[in-house]
């Protein structure tokens, strides 16, 4: 991602869309479509495709094992055994493993989203206290190795129907029977939607 919040520049999709980047008449409208589009793909797959030095907070349904949202690196895992939120027990990072194991050595690197015990540690998570789990840590994905292709893709083949329909009449691309809506209405188009749905997950803070 890039310094100013979007998933691919205006540079980017202008040489998709044919445009001289000598000419800036369509630089604002790029940019803010680019922003909104960005942020559409974060509500869609409900993950968000760049990083952030967090603390969040979780409810255990299982001792040995929970589900978190993406991390790419923990700094303290401390849990609350007894519900009055001082977070007594604090976990070595001998304590467990993050998982999926081989995640950062997938073809396209992932984050972890689970942490599991592991079979020599004494702590457990605390099932069923609310906001039982304090993580700090490092959350989201990586910008510069693990940002899918597949999300600056879609992003420019959205911005790209969009640019080809704002002026269109009804929105639409196309006529008759083959006009083709703009956007569907959660705000992406079918085609940018069905291509990200690898990445859709549920997300597990609170």
């Amino acid at each position: 991602m890039s310094a100013t919040g979007l998933y691919a520049l205006v540079d980017d999709a202008k040489n998709l869309l044919g445009l001289p980047s000598s000419d800036h008449r369509d630089d604002a409208w790029l940019g803010m479509t680019l922003e909104s589009v960005s942020r559409l793909i974060e509500l869609y797959t409900g993950r968000r495709f760049w990083s952030a030095t967090e603390t969040r907070y979780y409810t255990a349904h299982c001792a040995s094992s929970l589900y978190t949202d993406d991390i790419l690196a923990i700094t303290s895992l401390r849990t609350d055994e007894d519900g009055n939120a001082s977070y007594e027990t604090t976990w070595a990072t001998g304590d467990y493993y993050l998982a999926p194991f081989n995640a950062t050595l997938h073809p396209q690197p992932e984050p972890y989203t689970q942490i599991i015990t592991r079979p020599n540690s004494s702590v457990l998570f605390p099932v069923g206290i609310t906001r039982g789990v304090q993580i700090a840590g490092t959350f989201g994905f990586n910008p510069t190795t693990a940002m899918p292709m597949l999300v600056k893709t879609a992003v420019l083949q959205q911005v790209m129907l969009d640019f080809r329909a704002k002026d269109a009449p009804m929105g639409s691309v196309g006529g008759g029977e083959r006009a083709q809506p703009q956007r569907m209405p959660g705000g992406l188009h079918p085609f940018t939607a069905r291509s990200l749905d690898y990445y859709r997950r549920r997300v597990h803070g609170g």
